[in-house]
């Protein structure tokens, strides 16, 4: 599988050759918290990253940031330093390797009002300097949907909504899609069931989210994929570990890969969605 996806990389960046717009953008986003929206970002952003594509994650929930947390990586300089004027853009990113680079968030910084002076808008700005340099940009957003996820999501080549088998979750994923696209913010959208018992219980969930949005929106809905849920994944979180790269999990590794493959292939599809 990832013979496949670095053929389908290499022929993203040849596609990309000689274009000014650079990355494609990913807004993921739940409807809830305890989704697995954030492990599901640092693993996607790993995997692409071993196929030939460099990745940028930037964490945008910013008053409960826990990517870096996740990583077991202290961060000297955030995305909170930026909007504060503490730190210049290219200061706030992180290396973890040649090919996956992170911008963490900042938890309880009484003065962060991202919604409001145009931060996120400062950051868009900023971002498009640095989109030609990265395959892959990846938002991973606070729970919910607001102005913020909104407006970057219209920003966004694709949004990626993560649900889990729940009946909550099912229902919070179909509102998220109907905000987003009542208010004109989307330009391409999926969804991601994570924490599946089993396949069947996955596909269940996306066809209750599909039939949803034909029946109430008249709108079409895409599986991008099925994570299963692995007893063992909250050990690793808790040992600050990054899944992916240390899990044997086969099965994980295959469906993670599947989401990939769609991703590239969306991406070689779609036109670039300018950040200005």
């Amino acid at each position: 599988m990832i013979g496949q996806l670095e053929r389908l990389a290499e022929l993203k960046k040849q596609h990309s050759a000689g274009k000014s717009s650079g990355a494609k953008v990913i807004s993921v986003i739940s409807g809830k918290g305890g989704t697995g929206k954030s492990s599901f970002c640092i693993n996607l952003g790993y995997h692409l990253s071993k196929t030939n594509l460099k990745i940028l994650v930037i964490d945008l929930d910013l008053n409960f940031a826990n990517v870096g947390l996740m990583l077991n990586i202290y961060a000297e300089k955030t995305l909170a330093d930026f909007f504060n004027g503490r730190a210049l853009f290219d200061e706030i990113i992180y290396s973890y390797s040649d090919s996956l680079h992170f911008i963490f968030g900042d938890s309880g910084e009484k003065i962060m009002k991202i919604d409001e002076a145009g931060n996120i808008d400062s950051m868009f700005t900023k971002l498009e300097a640095f989109r030609d340099k990265y395959d892959y940009i990846i938002l991973d957003h606070s729970s919910g949907i607001n102005n913020r996820i909104l407006g970057a999501s219209k920003r966004s080549d694709l949004s990626l909504i993560v649900a889990t088998t729940e009946p909550t979750s099912v229902m919070d994923a179909y509102v998220s899609i109907k905000y987003l696209i009542s208010e004109k913010a989307v330009n391409d959208y999926g969804v991601v069931i994570n924490k599946s018992k089993t396949t069947q219980d996955g596909i269940n969930a996306f066809k209750n989210i599909k039939e949803a949005t034909r029946k109430f929106l008249h709108t079409g809905t895409k599986l991008y994929g099925i994570l299963s849920y692995d007893t063992l994944f909250i050990n690793y979180v808790g040992q600050q570990k990054l899944y992916l790269k240390e899990t044997k999990n086969e099965a994980y590794k295959t469906q993670m890969a599947e989401i990939a493959k769609n991703v590239i292939e969306i991406g070689q599809m779609a036109n670039n969605v300018q950040l200005k």
